[in-house]
């Protein structure tokens, strides 16, 4: 007999809503040093992390592995700092971003900016959607650390102005403020990015096409 899809959206339901109940447990034995509760608990936010690390980094990024282990041992480290009330994904994935975005300021750093985050070989033909993202991860790298947090948070994870606010502790104003901010530089660079290109880069296309 064939299962019911929506019966198994229901299941899939309930083992989401038991798996939430217990996390204040979990962090609570994680928090006293239980070994066996730290590793449950990086096992229940491992893929979490991981699809975090990747988005903020890139997915084919290189120390995408050591900056996710680094994740696990920062969330494990601010454990202590977490309350009960809050929704624990939306704590792990503020803790991942911070730990991420620290990781490409190391990386900056070390490289030559344009080299750090080239996301296509110069000849190499992208789309405009394409050539915003590479802006916004480039933007990350130069932006001060709340609004740089408060973008990836908004523009790569998705996340909404209340869980931002909920996840940063911070008023809605604030998050509303320093998203502001943060745009106001990302529409700066692509201007400058498109005076830099000149006015033959569109003609230019147009003649191929």
């Amino acid at each position: 007999m064939a299962s019911h899809p929506k019966s198994s959206a229901v299941v899939g339901s309930s083992t989401a809503q038991a798996s939430g109940a217990r996390e204040p447990e979990l962090v609570e034995r994680a928090v006293a040093g239980e070994l066996d509760a730290i590793t449950e608990l990086l096992r229940d936010l491992g893929p979490l992390v991981a699809r975090t690390v990747r988005v903020i980094l890139g997915p084919q990024h290189p120390d995408a592995d050591d900056v996710v282990q680094q994740s696990f041992v920062a969330l494990i480290r601010s454990l202590p700092q977490y309350r009960a009330e809050s929704n624990l994904g939306t704590y792990t994935s503020r803790i991942t971003t911070r730990t991420a975005l620290a990781a490409r300021r190391r990386e900056r750093r070390r490289v030559e900016v344009h080299e750090s985050y080239a996301l296509a070989q110069p000849e190499q033909l992208v789309s405009p959607r394409e050539e915003v993202a590479s802006h916004v991860h480039a933007l990350l790298d130069e932006l001060v650390e709340e609004q740089a947090e408060t973008l990836a948070l908004r523009t790569v994870l998705g996340f909404s102005i209340d869980e931002i606010a909920e996840s940063m502790q911070v008023p809605r104003n604030t998050v509303k403020s320093r998203l502001r901010l943060a745009k106001a530089a990302l529409r700066e660079r692509l201007w400058d990015a498109e005076q830099r290109r000149g006015p033959d880069a569109d003609s230019d296309q147009g003649g191929e096409a």
